[in-house]
């Protein structure tokens, strides 16, 4: 799974939360998981497995790597592409290539 580095914005860091819940959700009924199942396993409260789920209300990381974890799922942390190219020259370039 892979969630995108989320501004300050209240807007979008709301959206990229209901984003990640509607993926969480989706995935522990593919994987026909209840709530209640996922939070034993994770190790976590029913009502954080709701939380994270719903979007409504925000979670811990560690509640999420928890949940993560309990669905065979890896989170990662991407770049956003910019929406303003003029932006992308204030953040810095990262290179896979060695240093010359």
């Amino acid at each position: 799974m892979i969630i995108t580095m989320a501004t300050f914005d209240s807007t979008l860091r709301v959206d990229s939360r209901k984003a990640l819940a509607g993926r969480l959700k989706a995935v522990r009924k593919q994987r026909r998981l209840g709530q209640i199942e996922l939070s034993a396993a994770a190790g976590v409260a029913r009502g954080s497995v709701r939380h994270a789920e719903s979007g409504d209300a925000p979670v811990t990381i560690d509640t999420l790597l928890r949940i993560a974890d309990a669905l065979a799922l890896d989170l990662y942390l991407v770049p956003r592409q910019q929406e303003n190219p003029s932006a992308a020259l204030l953040e810095p370039q990262l290179s896979t290539e060695p240093p010359a």
